[in-house]
């Protein structure tokens, strides 16, 4: 992780959101668990590297469906508020975080200790989207209730819109 970098671009957030989703859907489906998308339908594209930001939204997601019980849904929800920065929110209702426990989260190897013996994972992957997310100058963070869930949620800048970037003057070169 110490040798990441971001290519930044403007990125449909929708899109890389339908894929994770995507790509999940085995392991929702295996599971039981819902996933409801939420987003307006004037959201403008954030400034991001959409590779990198696949990756957020997928360990975001994949640990929401796992600690989600059979037959829940779990919530990813796109606010935009006046076309400032767009919030990223993924919502589980699974056995939530002790207080003691809230930042241990972030720690590579770290297991909670609701979590099932059965899970599979190497506990890296709330690390991983953590250490992602600051790439691109935000913070995760998590708002969580032991025994109703937790909700894991970041920020974004939008994505510049060509009409509101300065002109750059140019002068011709003269040949002397």
């Amino acid at each position: 992780m110490g040798q990441a970098s971001l290519r930044l671009e403007p990125v449909a957030l929708g899109n890389v959101i339908a894929e994770a989703v995507e790509d999940l859907h085995p392991l929702a489906s295996e599971r039981r668990v819902r996933i409801v998308i939420s987003l307006p339908s004037d959201l403008p594209a954030v400034y991001a590297d959409p590779n990198k930001l696949h990756q957020i939204i997928l360990n975001l997601l994949h640990n929401a469906i796992k600690f989600s019980p059979p037959h829940s849904t779990v919530d990813i929800e796109i606010t935009s508020p006046r076309n400032r920065e767009i919030q990223i929110s993924v919502r589980d209702v699974g056995p939530g975080l002790a207080p003691e426990e809230i930042e241990k989260v972030f720690q590579p190897f770290y297991r909670a200790a609701a979590t099932p013996k059965q899970a599979k994972g190497a506990g890296l992957g709330l690390t991983i989207a953590k250490l992602l997310v600051e790439l691109h100058h935000s913070r995760l963070q998590i708002e969580t209730t032991p025994g109703e869930g937790s909700c894991f949620y970041f920020a974004l800048q939008p994505a510049v819109s060509k009409q509101e970037l300065p002109l750059l003057q140019y002068a011709p070169i003269a040949n002397t």
